[in-house]
């Protein structure tokens, strides 16, 4: 059950309740999820700033925000905005039912529908990009994307997952262990030993393994992301002296949140010939500790 709502700004926005019980906010604002809470009475799997700022060209901050058609800076390191055009682009919804115990959501997304932007080329690639959300016991995000072109494309994509914790200095995220990683912080290409743990800022892309488990004792829960043609895993945790060059999060925000993303990205990215498609999925499930 959803209910699709139009602000006096203009922003529009589904909300709903699942089959059990739990709530859900997704954007036309970059499609993007806000929330997620499977069960009454939980704390939310999914992590929102509350200074979070919904304004046009502005990203949110928190939830699951898609990163296409590059993450962060782009592989060369000079692509703006950071993680591309697509979370601040207005998607179209396509379709909304209920359906098998759940509530699904479809959007898209198309050339012709990228923001007016500095950095962005107007005459880039052809494409079209639908999500499909799936909101019931489990959280369910599909990424397709085919290359409408008549010329190859090459892109990075990320489902840039914000999960909520109770405190990371306790959080450990375990099957990354054996997987080589390059530290964004030093450059440096290292090898996982044992679960990943924080005591300070973490910024880490991992070609990955899975499934991957966030183990949170404080709000004794297992958090399993479930991913299907994602080549790369990236954590990152801004911890205090990064978390205080954002304007749109708290001070004291990096302590109840982490963030593991879906993606493929450097190396990895999605190469399409014309007319070829590739799809992206991550399924988000809460179980005890």
């Amino acid at each position: 059950m959803f209910e699709r709502t139009i602000d006096p700004d203009g922003w529009g926005r589904c909300q709903g309740i699942t089959s059990t019980g739990g709530r859900f906010t997704v954007h036309d604002h970059g499609a993007h999820i806000t929330e997620w809470t499977p069960t009454p009475g939980a704390e939310p799997v999914l992590w929102t700033s509350p200074t979070a700022r919904f304004a046009p060209n502005v990203g949110i901050r928190g939830g699951i925000p898609i990163c296409f058609p590059w993450f962060a800076n782009g592989r060369k390191d000079n692509k703006s905005p950071a993680h591309g055009f697509a979370r601040l682009a207005t998607w179209q919804l396509l379709e909304g039912v209920e359906r098998d115990g759940g509530t699904t959501l479809r959007w898209r997304l198309d050339e012709t529908m990228i923001p007016k932007l500095d950095g962005i080329d107007p005459e880039r690639n052809r494409f079209e990009l639908e999500v499909t959300q799936v909101f019931g016991a489990d959280l369910q995000v599909r990424l397709a994307l085919r290359n409408t072109d008549d010329v190859p494309l090459v892109v990075e994509e990320a489902l840039h997952t914000y999960l909520t914790v109770g405190d990371v200095r306790r959080v450990s995220v375990h099957g990354l262990a054996g997987t080589e990683y390059l530290d964004k912080l030093t450059k440096a290409y290292n090898t996982q030993i044992g679960p990943v743990g924080f005591d300070g800022e973490v910024d880490r892309i991992y070609w990955v393994k899975n499934p991957i488990e966030v183990h949170d004792p404080v709000l004794n829960r297992r958090l399993v992301l479930t991913t299907h043609r994602s080549d790369n895993t990236i954590v990152w945790n801004p911890w205090v002296d990064k978390t205080a060059e954002f304007a749109d999060m708290p001070d004291d925000a990096w302590q109840s949140m982490v963030c593991v993303e879906t993606a493929n990205v450097r190396d990895r990215a999605v190469h399409l010939n014309p007319g070829q498609s590739h799809e992206l999925s991550l399924t988000l499930t809460v179980a005890d500790l």
